[in-house]
């Protein structure tokens, strides 16, 4: 946690795994085709490495990557065309005379290496984020108390800022910059003055807001925010997405929920905008709340994904209907 993560974008952070790469460094990279598992772990060194920190990790079939203050999916062709471009600039021995060639890719080579990547890089699919890898060290706080923002890890309960480390593992983030001493937002007050007369529905917003920062969802509800068009709503959800990330809200339909990949988008979101509710004559408005109540009770769901195997778990999603 020495170094400041922050300022290191992939570029940069593939630079400095490549500079570690001491075996390699300055010299040609020789692998055996017949070996993807020592492929796959020269790939990690080279490109998903920073000091003892792997930067890559698959968790629950699909591949997270670090990046300045919490893990982005990193989708199966992402990684595909990492390992052809590792793999472009390697050596292997001649068949005949062992002189080094080019390794010369293919699919089979490439998608051996893929499949031993999974390997390496597994994490126990048990571990639900926000977690620490590795144990994470002993005076540090929970996990699920952490929020990550733009200048580091904030500790809800104390306010206290901690420097970005790969060993946080989540997968949502504020690009907000955290500043204890931050002036009273008049603009906003004075919007949400213009909206009710009524403090405590100011208050409650103001709950609802903080509710989502956190990943703790034991005091789950569904937020409804009732009024008429051009009445404020959509200005509460672009700050509000502002405020806990625009990677980590999602915008479904009511339709959508019942459709067989419906819930895929909500993995690892924590919070979920409807804008729109109404219903045709042909929905299931049975299996949606059904749904709804399996999000918000915390159950634990299989979900179907496109081309990948089904997610098991819990939806760390928070829904706001508008």
């Amino acid at each position: 946690m020495n170094r400041n993560w922050r300022d290191l974008d992939n570029a940069a952070l593939d630079d400095i795994a490549l500079r570690q790469d001491g075996k390699n460094a300055g010299s040609e990279r020789v692998l055996d085709p017949r070996d993807p598992m020592a492929a796959a772990r020269a790939l990690v060194v080279a490109r998903f490495m920073n000091d003892d920190h792997r930067l890559l990790h698959r968790h629950r079939g699909t591949f997270w990557r670090f990046q300045k203050n919490h893990y982005v999916l990193n989708d199966q062709e992402m990684v595909r065309a990492e390992v052809w471009r590792f793999l472009e600039s390697a050596r292997r021995r001649g068949d005949k005379n062992k002189k080094l060639v080019p390794f010369k890719p293919n699919r089979a080579r490439v998608s051996d290496v893929l499949d031993a990547l999974n390997s390496v890089c597994s994490l126990d699919n048990h571990i639900d984020p926000p977690a620490w890898l590795n144990g994470g060290a002993d005076d540090l706080p929970a996990a699920a108390e952490m929020f990550p923002v733009a200048n580091g890890l904030l500790h809800l309960p104390s306010g206290e800022l901690y420097p970005p480390t790969p060993d946080y593992f989540g997968f949502t983030a504020s690009d907000v910059v955290f500043d204890p001493d931050a002036p009273e937002p008049r603009h906003w007050l004075t919007f949400l003055t213009d909206l009710w007369s009524d403090a405590e529905a100011i208050v409650t917003l103001q709950d609802w807001f903080g509710y989502t920062l956190s990943p703790d969802t034991s005091q789950q509800k569904i937020c409804f925010i009732v009024g008429p068009r051009r009445s404020g709503k959509g200005t509460i959800a672009r700050v509000q997405t502002a405020l806990v990330g625009r990677d980590s809200v999602v915008n479904p339909t009511l339709a959508s929920l019942q459709t067989t990949f419906g819930l895929a988008p909500l993995i690892g979101k924590p919070l979920a905008f409807i804008t729109d509710a109404r219903l045709g004559s042909r929905s299931d408005q049975a299996a949606i709340t059904e749904r709804l109540l399996s999000i918000s009770g915390e159950d634990a769901l299989t979900i179907d994904r496109k081309h990948i195997p089904a997610w098991t778990g819990h939806l760390p999603t928070r829904w706001s209907r508008g």
